[in-house]
Formats: C-alpha cells, structure tokens, sequence
C-alpha cells in the first residue's frame, strides 16, 4: 500500500499516437494514454487495448480492476496510484520495472522505457528496473519536476536547479563536467517530459528545449514560443 498525501491536480495531455507519453497524468479527465504496444482511454477506470503484433512482451495488458486517482504510462507499462492508496504497475516487467517495492510514500510516478521512478510528497525520488542505465542511482532531491528517458533522468527544482543521470550522463559526453553541454537549459521548466530517448521542457514563455539523442531529430523543435502542451515519443515531438 502506498501513502498518497494529496491528490494531483487535473491536467491535460497531448493525445499523440504511438507516441511514449510518460510526462502525462490526470485525475477524473478523459485521458488517452497511448505506449508502444497499448492504449488507454482513462476516466475513473481504465479501458485499455493492446495494439500491435508481438504483444507477448508487453506482459498483462487489462488494467486492474479498480479505480484510480492517478495513472501514467510508459513505454510499455503502466502504473497507477487507487483511491484507496494502493500504487501498482502492470505490463512489460523483463527488467521488474512493474514491481512496486514496499515500504515506500509514493505522491506521483514517472516512467521510462525500462525503469520506474517515483517520488514521496516531499519530491524525493526512488528509481527502480534495468541496473544498465543509471537511472536506480537517482540523487537524493528533492525535485519539483522529474523526466525519465531510456537511458538517463534529469530533475529539476526552484531551490537546486538541474541535476541528471544515468548511462547518458558520462564524462566523454559531458566534456566540461557541466551538463548544460548536453543542452539543458538554464532557465527553468513549467513542464518536463521525458521520451525514450530525449528529455524537453516548456519554459514559462512556451518555448521548448529538447536534449537527448541527437539522431532522431528531437532536439531541435519549432523554434516559436507559446506553446502550451508538450508530449514526447522515441522518435517524435508534439505541441500544442
């Protein structure tokens, strides 16, 4: 069981097909949750459809049957967090990212590609799933705002600023020791999401900054402001 101290706030969230939604949550909205082998259209409960060939990876595809307060998808796994407290994950588990260690204060769930991270009501996060990304080795916080990629996490909070990790994260890559090499920004973030293989913020004008692999194309965004949604896929960026 888990201790949720205060519901989160309603949100809205880019409905972005096959697209890897981990930066979106909501209570009692109609939400489309969309990952690499399922959807789900969530209100109070969840309907959720699998979709896709090979989906014997992607583990037990119907959702518990109970209500929830919070739900998040990842690249192919879900969590939630009940109405009465209860935190489970369900899907794709080869690196036991869907199961939830006991003994934690979980207040929201961010999720990776092969990782699960959560964070207490104070903004201490816990990491957990694939020992190969770094991304178990999460510094101690506390955060206002937490992204998960396949490889890295990068947190960020009003008092401390940006902090990253993970596989991503290594001194040839750094060069300086500073990770605003890797592109982070310096300003702060109103929205952070994280993709399989990028991290991008909105800033409080609407432009979005993007930092990742440089391959996919990610890292370079319209170059506009006012923006006012943002969602991130493995290879892919949408705004709103």
């Amino acid at each position: 069981m888990a201790d949720v101290s205060h519901r989160v706030p309603s949100t809205r969230c880019v409905i972005a097909l096959l697209l890897l939604a981990t930066g979106c949550r909501s209570t009692l909205d109609d939400t489309l949750i969309v990952g690499d082998a399922y959807a789900c259209l969530w209100d109070d409960r969840l309907t959720c459809q699998v979709i896709g060939e090979d989906t014997g990876l992607y583990g037990e595809a119907d959702p518990p049957d109970m209500e929830f307060e919070q739900v998040v998808g990842g690249h192919s796994h879900l969590c939630g967090i009940g109405t009465d407290g209860e935190a489970i994950c369900w899907g794709r588990n080869d690196y036991g990212q869907a199961d939830v260690p006991g003994g934690l204060e979980i207040d929201s769930f961010v999720l990776g590609y092969v990782n699960t991270c959560v964070m207490d009501s104070s903004g201490r996060p816990t990491c957990w799933g694939s020992d190969e990304t770094g991304i178990n080795e999460a510094p101690e916080g506390p955060f206002e705002m937490l992204a998960v990629a396949k490889s890295f996490a990068c947190g960020w909070s009003s008092g401390g600023g940006w902090s990253c990790w993970g596989a991503f994260i290594d001194p040839e890559r750094l060069i300086t020791g500073n990770i605003h090499a890797l592109g982070v920004p310096y300003e702060d973030p109103i929205s952070l999401v994280g993709g399989a293989e990028n991290i991008c913020m909105l800033n409080a004008d609407g432009i979005v900054s993007c930092w990742g692999n440089e391959l996919n194309g990610v890292n370079h965004p319209i170059a506009r402001d006012g923006w006012s949604d943002l969602s991130v896929g493995t290879n892919q960026g949408c705004v709103l």
